[in-house]
């Protein structure tokens, strides 16, 4: 029987190149990586910016519902009032309407009239004396 070899040559043809090829991709991947550091560092104050845009959203994200509660709030306090107000109105014009009654009752007054003469003067009267003790030490 014969054996079959393969040619040593040809062995270390394939590891030479397996070989070649590893540094080769190892290259790549390094030139890959520094590329890509460079980007980030060229896209870090876009990436900072994005985030500061992120975090002052997210504020007047919290100030806009903290509006909405409030707005909420008085709304619900308005409608309470605004039967108070009904009824308050309902009473103005009650009010009104009797100040009309009472300036018509008064222009039908006469303008002028006379006061009834006064023939003396009353006299003095002394206050009355009075003694009094108080049970207050002293």
């Amino acid at each position: 029987m014969t054996e079959h070899r393969v040619p040593t040559h040809l062995a270390i043809l394939v590891g030479v190149s397996a070989g070649a090829y590893a540094v080769s991709l190892a290259g790549v991947t390094a030139l890959q990586a520094g590329a890509d550091a460079r980007l980030q560092a060229q896209r870090a104050p876009s990436q900072q910016a994005a985030e500061s845009a992120a975090a002052e959203h997210d504020d007047l994200e919290a100030v806009l519902e903290a509006a909405v509660r409030r707005y909420d709030a008085l709304a619900e306090r308005y409608a309470l009032v605004g039967g108070s107000l009904e009824g308050m109105e309902g009473t103005l014009d009650t009010l009104a309407n009797r100040a009309a009654a009472l300036s018509e009752s008064a222009a039908s007054l006469p303008t002028r009239f006379s006061l009834p003469t006064v023939r003396s003067a009353p006299r003095v009267v002394a206050a009355p004396k009075t003694q009094a003790t108080t049970g207050a030490s002293g």
